[in-house]
């Protein structure tokens, strides 16, 4: 299955090739906040990253907002990591202050997409508190503040069991704090509002958002816990909810306790990292709560212990999801709905290089094995009629980070 490359995909890869070259020229990261003075600050980061599948009957994609990938569509792509990010800082006259971020990459209608990742306004009357206002990151992980910046991260793409089944950013409040504990900086978020995320085959809508986390960093070593809480979460796919609509004539009760409509959802997260310079690990496990509908509850979790030798860090990650509490329903058409929405399982390990070049530029190499459960398809998407599910595959990725 081949596709046609679109000038804007042919545009975006020469911005983002002059770009690398760029991060190699340039003196290094933050010198155009440098060169701003106090004033408008400029800064950016973006991946030029190159992936291969060997599964040639489905596609893997780097998020479920991107159509197709690698495998069925193509043999090598940019399109599961490739991005470009761009972000603007501006005083407002103390205590305020705002900030704006631009994301480019693949998205759910298959063009490269300009969209805000991040706007908002913020106020910090202290450095111990702040309080910011507009569209936020989604915080819920270790990376949450900066996980489409592949620079800083140790992976060619966080691992997608944790990190593939979420919201970009949330739009609303957040309230912060941060202190000492004895010999511990500590720091906490409260936040409130909404998200909403396209995929391929429709939206993701989470209303009435409340959550909170605290963060416990002493010496080299960083605890986080979190948890998120939806009082109206929908999820809208006109494929899922037509089979639905037709079989609430014969079975509404049936159908009315699996559609995904203002549920109550909950996500809860615990990360820890050590880092002192040499050693790295890095996990985290999360469990999200689906109020037993059509798609079960998940639990999450990776581990990632990488070693420093001068620039060159390997790594070692694992990584596993797991569905519980599932659903069963005698009706045999909304069985087969259950049966879609419960075919996640997964678990991948990845060996993984990173080279930091120079200041603000790393080079990366990855390679996943990736294994689903019995008759399971995990992340992969866009089937072939010669799909086996539960079929193992490899992942292959290149990737160049910068920032600037």
């Amino acid at each position: 299955m081949k596709q046609e490359t679109a000038w804007w995909d042919l545009a975006l890869r020469g911005l983002l090739l002059a770009l690398m070259w760029a991060g190699i020229l340039w003196p290094g990261p933050g010198w155009a906040e440098e060169a701003a003075g106090r004033g408008l600050a400029w800064s950016g980061f973006a991946t030029l990253g190159v992936a291969h599948s060997s599964e040639r009957e489905a596609d893997f994609t780097g998020t479920f907002s991107q159509p197709d990938g690698v495998g069925a569509t193509r043999r090598w792509g940019l399109q599961p990591d490739t991005r470009l990010g761009l972000q603007a800082d501006l005083p407002l006259g103390t205590p305020w202050s705002a900030s704006a971020q631009a994301l480019v990459e693949y998205a759910h209608h298959g063009r490269w997409q300009p969209a805000l990742s991040m706007g908002f306004v913020k106020w910090q009357p202290s450095p111990a508190w702040s309080l910011r206002l507009g569209r936020l990151p989604w915080s819920a992980y270790l990376t949450s503040d900066y996980r489409k910046v592949g620079f800083s991260l140790p992976w060619v793409r966080p691992p997608q069991e944790l990190y593939m089944i979420s919201f970009d950013h949330a739009d609303g409040v957040d309230l912060g704090w941060r202190g000492q504990w004895g010999d511990s900086s500590v720091r906490l978020q409260a936040m409130a509002g909404r998200s909403s995320r396209n995929v391929v085959t429709g939206r993701w809508r989470g209303n009435r958002l409340v959550g909170g986390n605290l963060v416990i960093e002493r010496g080299n070593l960083t605890l986080r816990a979190g948890h998120l809480q939806y009082g109206a979460f929908s999820i809208e796919l006109p494929a899922v909810d037509s089979v639905l609509d037709q079989v609430a004539q014969l079975d509404p009760a049936g159908v009315a306790a699996l559609r995904f409509r203002d549920r109550a959802v909950g996500y809860t997260t615990l990360g820890l990292v050590w880092d002192d310079g040499t050693w790295l690990l890095q996990a985290e496990v999360a469990n999200g709560r689906m109020s037993r509908t059509y798609l079960p509850d998940g639990l999450e979790a990776y581990v990632t212990v990488g070693r420093r030798f001068g620039s060159l860090t390997p790594t070692l990650t694992l990584a596993g999801l797991r569905d519980h509490n599932l659903r069963r329903s005698a009706n045999p058409v909304l069985q087969q709905v259950i049966d879609a929405g419960q075919s996640r399982g997964m678990h991948t390990v990845s060996l993984g290089l990173r080279w930091d070049a120079r200041p603000g530029l790393a080079l990366k190499l990855q390679l996943d094995r990736v294994r689903h459960g019995s008759g399971q398809t995990g992340m992969l998407s866009n089937f072939q009629p010669g799909f086996e599910p539960g079929r193992g595959f490899r992942v292959l990725s290149l990737a160049a980070d910068v920032v600037f």
